[in-house]
């Protein structure tokens, strides 16, 4: 029986005049799977099912992981976003413990209804040892560039402009910082929380949202692609072909790295153990001493493609490239330990596990899992 709009108003209106803790009550009689049901018709049991279960226990579209065995170079049939046919592709990567978080975006095509069907980008979380993803967020409306997290928040920025905080224990986004023009970058600590602007700007906020500085090279507007903070609250940032060092509270630039290759940096992470700076820039991975901002390594192969992202840990360095290889280098020798290619396009960003899992994703609608030794992958996958 259809329902006319008058009653459906007074259905809202009963719904939003339940008192909070009367309201949690009654959803607690709820077995988890009826809630599920509940909440995809109403915003507030939404709400109310993140507070009751969790942000670890919280299903939303559930998935599998599929494993596949395969041998170098043979590349294995991946199942993927594309089995969802929403468009999405993974853009970038965080690991918190057992947590995968991933930020999606559009994959460019010629069809408009693409972009117009996917107007909120998701960020999923996936619990890899059960294999599957346990829920999405929803709130930017263009492609994702960057996710960090601690055991308290999500933080993810958008080609939208804002970045969102969102907290485990709710899904609604509790805090957004707005930009001009496309965030790039994300970082944060107990103190700020810091991005990378397409304006070339790096601003620097407090935990409470409150813009407290911005930091602007003089003589140039080369999009800011991505920074890390140092221990002592320095900022370090890779803008076009240099990498500068900012001191936040005197807003003064204290180092500017150039590329020796002089080309455009990729990517950059920081190592606080050894004081020092990695980046990649063409085909080249070099190592920077923080102090005396002098390149002091340069590592290269011949094999090599260009560098589009990398990782590292105190044994190894991974590295993707544009033409969706992934790279594993010995961090001490120098030398290339394995070669393979996961992916058939691009690899936007690649992470190593606590537990020496090498995790990488791609262009092609791809999430794909190595161990150590690359002999075996798993891609996450969507559900038929």
């Amino acid at each position: 029986m259809d329902l006319d709009r008058q009653q459906v108003d007074n259905h809202d209106t009963l719904l939003s005049s339940i008192p909070e803790e009367l309201f949690v009550y009654i959803l607690s009689f709820l077995s988890r799977k009826d809630l599920i049901n509940a909440s995809l018709v109403c915003k507030r049991c939404i709400r109310e099912e993140a507070r009751l279960y969790g942000w670890k226990h919280t299903y939303y579209n559930k998935t599998q992981i599929i494993n596949k065995t395969w041998s170098i170079p043979r590349r294995p049939t991946f199942i993927d976003y594309k089995i969802a046919k929403s468009g999405l592709y993974p853009s970038c990567l965080c690991i918190n413990g057992n947590y995968l978080i991933c930020g999606t975006g559009v994959v460019e095509s010629g069809d408009p209804t693409i972009h117009l069907l996917n107007l909120n980008k998701t960020v999923d979380v996936w619990d890899l040892s059960s294999q599957t993803k346990i829920f999405s967020l929803r709130g930017h409306n263009e492609n994702i560039t960057d996710i960090c997290v601690d055991n308290t928040k999500i933080v993810s920025s958008s080609r939208d402009g804002t970045v969102k905080i969102w907290p485990h224990q709710d899904l609604p986004a509790v805090l957004t910082l707005t930009h001009k023009k496309p965030v790039l970058g994300v970082k944060f600590n107990d103190d700020i929380y810091a991005t990378a602007c397409a304006d070339g700007g790096v601003y620097i906020f407090n935990l409470q949202g409150n813009l407290l500085s911005t930091l602007k090279y003089k003589g140039t507007k080369k999009s800011v692609r991505c920074l890390d903070i140092t221990n002592d609250n320095k900022i370090i940032c890779a803008q076009d072909k240099f990498i500068r060092l900012w001191d936040v509270e005197t807003e003064t630039c204290l180092e500017s790295f150039r590329s020796p290759c002089k080309k455009r940096v990729t990517s950059l992470q920081y190592d606080p153990k050894k004081q020092m700076i990695l980046s990649t820039c063409d085909k080249f991975i070099y190592q920077w001493n923080l102090n005396t901002g002098k390149c002091i390594r340069t590592l290269q192969d011949s094999k090599w493609d260009y560098f589009t992202s990398m990782t590292f840990d105190e044994n190894k360095i991974v590295a993707g490239g544009l033409s969706g290889k992934l790279w594993v280098v010995d961090w001490n020798k120098g030398l290339t330990l394995n070669e393979t290619r996961p992916h058939s396009s691009s690899i936007y960003d690649c992470k190593i596990a606590s537990d020496e899992k090498i995790i990488s994703c791609s262009q092609d609608q791809s999430i794909a899992i190595f161990q150590s030794d690359p002999e075996s992958a798993v891609t996450l996958a969507e559900k038929k």
